[in-house]
């Protein structure tokens, strides 16, 4: 929320930024810092899928998960949040399913 509701110190951060913990503290990483200027890509960062950050952050983010796309009348609403039929969403988003964990 600081960084929606503050002037950022750093310019880059004025557009757009990953906010994540590191070393216990959050912080905010500018987009550029994340890519690898050899290839331009985003350079892969380890999640420690084993800490309470990461527990808590799972447990409340919204996410698919293959129940979603197996029960018909929540597939419907799906489609219709997204405004597509239930078969468009399920072929658009089969791949952004989860599997539960934790």
């Amino acid at each position: 929320m600081r960084l929606l509701l503050s002037e950022p110190p750093d310019a880059r951060l004025r557009s757009a930024g990953l906010i994540c913990v590191e070393n216990g503290h959050i912080t905010v990483l500018p987009f550029d810092d994340l890519c690898d200027p050899s290839t331009g890509g985003v350079r892969v960062r380890m999640v420690n899928v084993h800490s309470e950050h990461y527990r808590v952050a799972r447990k409340y983010m919204i996410r698919l998960e293959p129940p979603d796309l197996q029960d018909p009348e929540m597939e419907e609403k799906l489609a219709q949040a997204a405004r597509v039929t239930p078969k468009g969403f399920a072929k658009a988003f089969a791949g952004a399913v989860t599997s539960a964990q934790g």
